[in-house]
Order: structure tokens, then C-alpha cells, then sequence
């Protein structure tokens, strides 16, 4: 049986509140103007890239002011089979209904980095350069992006109209790998860690008077002396460069904007196929070198499957979950986390416990992911998603270090000179 969710939204549609900031610019959209969307060409001197769309029925699904389908106006479809009841009203998927499916409609985008631009990805029948397509009926896409697009660009996903972030989906990848791409909740959230995770810590050693301090907090137990030395040097310098570019003074958007360029620039630079978990990033490593980025992966889709289970159950579970009360507490009004889709509660785990430095931060993210049923294990992690989160996130921050340490392709440089022309 094939189900797929249709993004088609009529000018009735209620569009949800934006939940939090998207990554992404916001851009108007130029698509094919024909229904059906015609067949894109390809622009001169571009490379082909396909994949599929994929996003989590259970949350655009709703009466309430869903944007892909409500009582109002919108459309979903289901081949072979149903999809969603109205009881009442209430529409809902049925239990036995998959909840992560194709997407139809979508306007598929492409970003390059590190300063997001959007990029011309396809021309339509007549040679008019388009900045999006829209994805066929199983979720199919095909881009064609510029062939002199170096390392990495971002593929967004969104319902055409929308601001929802929850309604997107990205993908931070690498424009030379083969093969298929798939857009879903677990590409967006390791997309989002890749390019959000770091932005915090580079913004604290370019802005902070204390840089001694910094270093302290950033340099791991597991790295070897020589590379703390290499990374402290490094963390000066730039501290030095942002002192002089005036940032300890500058108002706190600038310099968020600053930081998130060049972590950026220095995720660009970053070969994610030869990033390790191996005891030289973390000591007590247990198992076999292991590639970083499907561990962490495997570790995000397990918890976000396990919030989709309490959720369908229970809409209101994670607000009564201590931990999630805990870090609520305090936030002004509009800032608080809340939990309305499963990938909520993976972003809510980065966010909170890998995106900044805290202490004990496996044992916090051990409460968060045994209330979603998965087993911790302290004696043998052979199934301990929290530790595979953390171990995986230090092997990455290890990586972007030494990014900077080795000056790799010039991510230092480029990263410097950003600091040194903020003014």
C-alpha cells in the first residue's frame, strides 16, 4: 500500500506559528507555473542531483491551523489505502497509518554555503532560471545545481507558502556524493545539529573576555596535550581578532549572525565519510572505530521514534516529563520548548545537551531518552543511544577543532578574515 501527503495548500489554508527560527533564508520562490509542475531542465554548466521528500504526516495532518491539511480547504491523499478519519471533526492519522511519509508539492530549494544564498536549481521549458521544483507524487525530486558549487550545499523541503519550520525539511550534503538524497525528519536533524551545534561555543570565543576560561570548558579529557595546546592557540587567535573587530561591544544579533557564518564556513570544510568515534576522541569507546555521523543519526531516528510512540498515545506526555519542566523553567514567554511533532523532542535533546557546554550531560540525556523507552546501560553501552549521541557529538567537535588547528583548506583563514571585516 503507497500513502503519500500532498503540500498543495489553498489561499483559505491557515499557515502555524512560526515555532523557532529557521536556518534557512526566506526567499521568494520561483517554480514551474504549470499544474501539473513541468518537467525541469537543466541549466547550463549544473550537476544532476535526485532524492525524495519525506515529512512527518502526524503533525501537518490536523484541524487546527495544519499547513498542509485541515478542514478547511486543504488536501491529503491516500493511494490504496486510508489515511486519516475525522471523528468528530478531529482529523487524525489512523493508528495503523505510517507517520513519516512522501510529500507531494513540496518546493524543493538548494543553499549553498556558508552564506546560504539560494541557488538556481533548475530552468524551466522556456530557460527561466527557478530557485525550486516541486517534488512529484512519491516524493521524488531532481535539482541541478552550479557545477562550480565547491563542497556542501543545503536541500530544503518546505510546503509552498509556509514559515512552519516543522513543515520543513533539509539536508546538509556534500554536492559530490552519489546516489539518492532523502529529506526527512532525521536528515533535518542532523542537518540542524551540523549547522546550528557549534554556532553557541564559536560565538563564546570571538565575543568573550575571559578566553582562558573558554578553553578550559571546550578542551576534552580524551584529547591528547599537544592538540589542547594547538586548540587553545587557536581559540585565542580568534578571540584576539574578535577583540579588535570590536565584537565584545557589538549587539548580540551581530555577532550571532557572525558566528553562525563561520561555524559555516568551517562545517564546509569538514569531510563528514572520515569522521571517527575511536578511543582517541573518547577514551572509553567500547567498540570498533565507528563513523560518527549514521551513529548519531541511528541514536536521533531511535529517540524520535520512541517520542512518536508516547505522543500518539499521549499528546501532553512530555509536559509533564520533570526534565522537560526543568528546562522550561524561567524562559520568557514565547521561548519555551514544546513538544507538537517526535523530532521535537531530538531537537529539544541537542538543544539542551549538546549544543552548549554543561556538566554531566550523558546522565541528562539518559532521562530524557529512557522516558521514550530506550535502554540505558552503564555497564556495557551496547545499546545506549545517549552515550552514541554524546561520543558521536565529540568526535564531531573534535573534527571542527581541528579544522581550525590544521588551517584544512583554509577554513582558519576564511573563518579569520569574516572576523576581521565585521566592521
Amino acid at each position: 500500500m503507497v500513502m503519500f501527503v500532498s503540500a498543495c495548500r489553498t489561499s483559505a489554508d491557515p499557515v502555524r506559528p512560526k515555532a523557532k527560527p529557521s536556518a534557512l533564508p526566506s526567499a521568494e520562490v520561483s517554480l514551474p507555473s504549470a499544474a501539473p509542475p513541468v518537467v525541469a531542465q537543466a541549466p547550463p554548466d549544473s550537476v544532476k542531483l535526485t532524492g525524495h521528500v519525506a515529512i512527518d504526516a502526524g503533525y501537518v495532518i490536523s484541524n487546527n491551523g495544519g499547513s498542509i491539511v485541515s478542514n478547511n480547504g486543504g488536501s491529503v491523499l491516500a493511494v490504496g489505502g486510508a489515511l486519516v478519519s475525522n471523528n468528530a471533526g478531529n482529523f487524525r492519522l489512523l493508528e495503523a497509518a505510517p507517520t513519516v511519509l512522501p510529500a507531494y508539492g513540496m518546493a524543493v530549494e538548494a543553499f549553498a554555503l556558508p552564506d546560504l544564498r539560494p541557488l538556481t536549481v533548475a530552468a524551466d521549458q522556456g530557460g527561466k532560471a527557478l530557485t525550486a521544483v516541486t517534488s512529484e507524487r512519491d516524493g521524488a525530486f531532481t535539482i541541478y545545481v552550479p557545477a562550480a558549487l565547491a563542497n556542501k550545499l543545503v536541500i530544503s523541503g518546505r510546503v509552498p507558502g509556509s514559515s512552519d519550520p516543522r513543515a520543513q525539511v533539509k539536508l546538509l550534503t556534500d554536492v559530490a556524493t552519489n546516489g539518492d538524497r532523502a529529506l526527512d525528519e532525521d536528515s533535518t536533524l542532523i542537518s540542524n545539529y551540523l549547522m546550528e551545534g557549534f554556532v553557541s561555543r564559536v560565538r563564546e570565543i570571538i565575543t568573550t573576555d575571559d578566553p582562558q576560561r573558554v578553553v578550559e570548558s571546550l578542551t576534552l579529557s580524551a584529547l591528547s596535550p599537544p592538540v589542547k595546546l594547538a586548540l587553545a592557540a587557536v581559540v585565542k587567535e580568534m578571540n584576539q581578532a574578535g577583540l579588535e573587530a570590536g565584537l565584545r561591544t557589538a549587539k548580540p544579533e551581530a555577532t550571532l549572525k557572525l558566528a553562525r557564518a563561520a561555524t559555516l564556513t568551517v562545517v564546509d570544510h569538514l569531510k563528514f565519510d572520515q569522521i571517527m568515534i575511536t578511543p582517541a576522541v573518547q577514551a572509553n569507546w567500547p567498540f570498533p572505530d565507528a563513523p560518527a555521523l549514521p551513529t548519531i543519526v541511528t541514536a536521533m531516528r531511535k529517540t524520535r521514534e520512541g517520542a512518536a510512540a508516547k505522543l500518539a498515545a499521549d499528546p501532553a506526555y512530555f509536559e509533564r516529563q520533570p526534565y522537560f519542566q526543568a528546562a522550561n523553567a524561567g524562559k520568557p514567554a514565547g521561548s519555551a520548548y514544546r513538544i507538537l511533532k517526535a523530532a521535537d523532542l531530538v531537537d529539544f535533546v541537542a538543544r539542551e545537551y549538546l549544543y552548549q557546554t554543561i556538566s554531566d550531560p550523558g546522565f541528562k540525556m539518559d532521562t530524557a531518552l529512557t522516558s521514550v523507552g530506550l535502554p540505558i546501560t552503564f555497564d556495557v553501552p551496547a545499546d545506549d543511544q545517549a552515550d552514541y549521541l554524546l561520543y558521536g557529538a565529540n568526535a564531531l567537535f573534535v573534527a571542527f577543532g581541528q579544522a581550525l588547528v590544521l588551517d584544512q583548506d583554509g577554513a582558519k583563514s576564511e573563518v579569520l578574515a569574516q572576523i576581521k571585516a565585521f566592521r
